[in-house]
């Protein structure tokens, strides 16, 4: 009986022990369970919410790219040539951005430019060495040589004499649905070769190309020309716009000075002597300042972006502070070659090259040949682009254009290029019945 007692009481136990260890063992699961289920609900609040702004960032890229392919549907990169024949003529080719932009049907083919202004004459009618600007939605052509109105015969010399013409080029056409490149007077110019700058939809002309000795802005109502603050005396000055900003130093880079729009009446502001030593290449055309939406350090400031033409295929980039004190070099952008231009180096030169900006992040680069006739070729080690003339009465330019992102943190640049494609254009001028010898890019602008 004591036994029977003894072992009833020790199978009790056990129960007791199991069942004790089972409601640990539940309430353990039970905790576990309750763990897991706040984590997987973290998790998918998370998730939810990661997603919904991966949503927004994928619907905010998106309505940014509709309303870039919907900019592009009214624009043209347009580009202005100089040529020479029997006669001097000034033409501007042109192509929609949306064609530009369009990936190739067949690969290796050219998209060819489309003639919209021609303008034709000898010597004596029409100015040799002419140059280009815009200002709203007109293309103006300004400038160059004319002959003297008095031969000195007896010395049996000429000295050419400056232009004063003035021609323009209305690329809208709810303003001029037949537009023509012509003498006009809607722009008064009283001296000889200025050089024309659009800032804040504003014109502004320096005296000549050669000697900065005018400074004047010009004024709307009155059709008339203003003076302002007359920069140092440079002889052979660059210029560059940076935003409202306009940067002008000699060619000797022993002097930068900055001139601001906005508060004309504080005249020319001498910068950082030194600023010159990093600005690259002598000729503005090789260069393009782009503004940035925000600054690192010191507020908004700009990207300089850079060619020199004997090593075309690479494009130097700046960082430049808002104030245009300061000049960082970055790494610098490798173009890739187009497909249909292999790297021969051999057969023609790469003389001319424009930078055009179609807004936002993206860049154009456009490069040319003076040349074109086969007597003219020179033999020249820096033409990776392979720009050829092609057969008697065809040219080609090269465009690429190309989209960058600017990392504020770690001030880098990435890049992908959206277009690289050959234009042809005819140099064939039927109201001539010539062809061109050379063809000079002097603008590429998109309007």
């Amino acid at each position: 009986m004591v036994w029977c007692k003894r072992q009833c009481r020790t199978i009790l136990q056990g129960f007791a022990t199991r069942r004790t260890a089972a409601a640990a063992a539940s309430s353990t699961l039970t905790r576990n369970w309750k763990k897991e289920t706040r984590n997987i609900s973290m998790l998918s609040e998370f998730m939810r919410r990661n997603s919904s702004t991966l949503v927004l960032q994928a619907e905010e890229k998106m309505k940014k790219k509709i309303m870039e392919e919907e900019s592009f549907k009214g624009k043209s990169l347009y580009l202005c040539f100089d040529e020479d024949t029997n006669n001097y003529i000034y033409v501007i080719q042109s192509i929609k951005l949306s064609h530009l932009l369009a990936p190739p049907v067949h690969s290796g083919d050219d998209m060819k430019l489309q003639r919209v202004a021609y303008r034709s004459g000898p010597y004596t009618v029409v100015p040799r060495h002419m140059s280009t600007g815009v200002v709203g939605s007109k293309i103006i052509f300004f400038g160059g040589l004319v002959p003297p109105e008095d031969i000195d015969i007896a010395s049996h010399t000429l000295q050419n004499s400056a232009s004063k013409e003035v021609c323009v080029f209305e690329t809208n056409p709810s303003i001029d649905p037949n537009p023509k490149l012509q003498p006009s007077q809607v722009f008064k110019n009283n001296i000889g070769e200025p050089v024309l700058v659009e800032v804040d939809n504003k014109l502004y002309r320096f005296g000549c190309r050669w000697d900065c000795g005018s400074f004047e802005v010009l004024e709307p109502k009155h059709d008339d020309w203003l003076p302002l603050d007359v920069p140092p005396r440079t002889l052979w000055f660059t210029h560059a716009i940076a935003g409202t900003k306009i940067l002008l130093w000699g060619r000797n880079k022993t002097g930068v000075y900055m001139f601001d729009v906005i508060y004309p009446e504080k005249g020319w502001t001498e910068l950082n002597p030194y600023l010159g030593r990093y600005i690259h290449s002598i000729d503005g055309d090789h260069r393009l300042f782009v503004k940035l939406k925000s600054g690192h350090d010191d507020g908004e400031g700009f990207l300089m972006f850079s060619i020199n033409l004997k090593q075309p295929h690479i494009v130097l980039v700046s960082h430049m502070s808002h104030t245009c004190d300061s000049l960082k070099p970055m790494q610098p952008l490798q173009l890739q070659l187009p497909p249909d231009s292999p790297p021969n180096s051999k057969s023609h030169y790469s003389s001319r090259c424009k930078f055009f900006h179609l807004g936002g992040q993206k860049v154009g680069i456009v490069f040319s040949c003076d040349r074109l006739r086969n007597h003219y070729v020179e033999i020249d080690d820096y033409n990776p682009y392979n720009i050829t003339p092609g057969d008697s009465e065809k040219a080609r330019v090269l465009v690429i254009v190309f989209e960058y992102e600017f990392v504020e943190e770690s001030m880098d640049i990435k890049y992908s290029v959206l277009s690289s494609r050959c234009l042809e254009y005819s140099t064939r001028h039927p109201e001539e019945e010539s062809y061109s010898d050379s063809s000079e890019l002097i603008g590429a602008y998109v309007l």
